[in-house]
């Protein structure tokens, strides 16, 4: 550890404890280059023509006033050119502010006149925002705050209620009354949710002290793996469940995620959560080739979404557990991955403790490097009666296939070699090559529903989860078209393709993607794509199944079953006439035309 001499204005170096007294300042960097680095401080005449001497001036000033012989000043105090000493100085900081006699919170941008319990000044300071000074309010015995002249403010256990409701941070964190292991994962995640650091990695960090780990500094890695890799080391000597009581309301949804977080805000709403601390039943966690397995008590949901409890008692009376949800990934396997990430859900019965495997990357399928080629290939399509487990072929149900369309990058790849399905006739393409590297649409197929209408299935790709699908009526389609003022066709035109890139092009603009498998709600019916992955002559199929479930409508069969009640079937409401409501509607059905047809390319 090196030390400022407040004396000589050199620096010493001290290779282990016990260091001699020391304070410690807490500030926020000025503009690049402002600053004194170690370098600087090696030719003193040069590091006086920094702003940043200043707060050096006035922290050894104070320091010499206190009695003090060292101050520490992480600007140069550290020789940030070696890796090796900067990764061991961040994860021994907490540790530095925690031993300092004293800590001076230096705010630059508070006049010397403000009274911290009512200034809003105070309350806005840089200070509270940055990402490194959550550690550096929390871990020092003692915390004394200047403003921009260096005039006294107060002291942190005097100013607690005040600088807790700044920063949510427990009063008794800040009082020193409070242990920091006492704290729920979740709530200190909570209190760096709304902080910000200068390179993406510190956010994961400067938090390390906060829950006591270590881990190697790797400047370059991003922003989420440095997080990953903070949450990773905190499973390893804590079985604190609230770590994974967070939600993502910032992105698309729904999407296939792991159990960690991306980031601290994504704990910005979960610092009332707290552990079951009753640990007789925990089943330790491990991290290996099939993600992360857990123990924890499942409850079907709907189709293969599972509820996942976590042991965590919810508030105030703590009947019902915190739960996530699930989705199965395999049919026999226990691969999972969370879903529905922008909520949680309260349960009361936890459902029977499984073993699960989640990977924080899930893929279906994933997009393997080794194939140069992915291709859609329809496979099956069925239909059923909502309730019913029955399945028919689409045409019992009314449904046929009006036409199929490949985007215009897709190359001819062969079938699979398999029976033809009998219900894609013979003029239609049954694959549909996948462009990679970017969200594309690589095929659609229309449906024609049995009153003419049709619904588009559209078999494309999104980074993050690989193959996607999205299901929409024509007519939204048809809608968007005609807002842009395009004309689609499939038709060759003037022997040119250009009216195929806008029918994909308008695809695409309409796409939501989401994950195979997902129960698409429409105004008829629900419809569900799944994917099989298969692999060929080096190339990469997806085979679709397409499952259309449809409301029950009354049969002959359903009729004869009914009870008679003075002549009228009891059960059914009483017909009314209203012949001008039937022929609107007869001329809106006749009136209605496709404003284009998916046929073969």
């Amino acid at each position: 550890m090196r030390l400022l001499n407040q004396e000589t204005f050199k620096l010493e170096f001290f290779p282990d404890r016990p260091y001699p007294q020391y304070a410690i300042l807490s500030h926020t960097w000025g503009p690049t280059g402002s600053e004194v680095t170690f370098r600087d401080m090696e030719n003193r005449t040069a590091s006086l023509k920094y702003l940043g001497f200043e707060k050096l001036k006035y922290t050894c000033a104070q320091a010499k006033a206190d009695g003090i012989p060292y101050v520490w000043v992480d600007t140069c105090c550290i020789d940030k050119e070696s890796s090796a000493e900067l990764s061991e100085s961040i994860n021994s900081m907490f540790a530095w502010y925690q031993e300092a006699k004293v800590c001076y919170a230096f705010l630059n941008d508070v006049p010397n006149d403000e009274d911290p319990k009512t200034s809003d000044k105070f309350a806005r300071s840089k200070w509270f925002t940055r990402g490194w000074t959550l550690q550096e309010l929390i871990a020092p015995k003692q915390l004394i705050f200047y403003s921009r002249d260096w005039a006294e403010l107060g002291q942190r256990k005097q100013l607690a209620s005040t600088i807790s409701n700044i920063t949510k941070i427990d009063e008794g964190i800040l009082t020193g009354m409070l242990a920091l292991k006492n704290v729920s994962v979740a709530k200190r995640m909570s209190w760096a949710s709304d902080r910000m650091t200068t390179r993406r990695e510190d956010i994961a960090y400067c938090l390390m002290g906060l829950f006591d780990v270590n881990m190697a500094m790797l400047y370059g890695e991003g922003g989420e793996k440095a997080f990953r890799r903070l949450q990773e080391e905190i499973m390893k000597d804590s079985d604190d469940e609230t770590l994974f009581a967070w939600v993502n309301t910032q992105d698309d949804q729904p999407e296939l995620r792991g159990l960690l977080a991306k980031a601290p805000a994504c704990f910005r709403g979960s610092s009332h959560y707290i552990p079951d601390y009753d640990r007789s039943n925990r089943v330790p966690y491990s991290i290996g080739s099939q993600g992360l397995s857990i123990t924890m008590g499942l409850r079907l949901y709907e189709d293969d979404i599972w509820i996942g409890a976590l042991e965590c008692p919810v508030p105030p009376r703590y009947e019902e557990s915190l739960a996530i949800y699930l989705k199965k990934l395999d049919r026999d396997g226990q691969q999972y991955a969370r879903v529905k990430s922008d909520r949680l859900c309260k349960i009361t019965h936890k459902g029977p403790r499984q073993t699960i495997y989640v990977r924080q990357d899930p893929l279906i399928p994933g997009f393997d490097d080794i194939y140069v080629h992915h291709v859609f290939q329809l496979r099956n399509a069925s239909a059923q009666r909502t309730g019913s487990s029955s399945q028919s072929p689409i045409a019992e149900r009314g449904y046929r296939v009006a036409g199929t369309a490949a985007h215009a990058l897709s190359t001819t790849i062969e079938s699979l070699p398999t029976a033809a399905p009998d219900w894609v006739p013979s003029d239609c393409k049954m694959t549909f090559e996948i462009p990679r590297g970017v969200t594309h649409v690589a095929g659609t197929l229309e449906l024609q529903r049995p009153d003419g209408t049709s619904i588009i299935v559209m078999l494309g790709s999104k980074p993050g989860f690989g193959v996607a699908i999205d299901i929409v009526p024509l007519v939204e389609v048809a809608d968007y078209a005609s807002q842009k003022s395009k004309r689609l066709s499939l038709l060759t035109h003037d022997g040119t393709d250009h009216l195929l890139e806008d029918y994909f092009r308008c695809m695409e603009s309409c796409f939501k993607p989401q994950p195979p498998g997902t129960w698409v709600h429409l105004d008829q019916e629900r419809v569900r794509v799944t994917v099989q992955a298969r692999k060929y002559s080096g190339i990469r199929y997806y085979m679709v199944d397409i499952l259309i479930e449809v409301t029950p409508v009354v049969t002959l069969e359903d009729l004869q079953s009914l009870p008679v009640v003075g002549g009228i079937i009891a059960g059914l409401p009483v017909p009314r006439d209203d012949p001008s409501a039937s022929k609107g509607a007869d001329k809106e059905k006749r009136s209605w035309k496709h404003p284009f047809r998916a046929t073969k390319s």
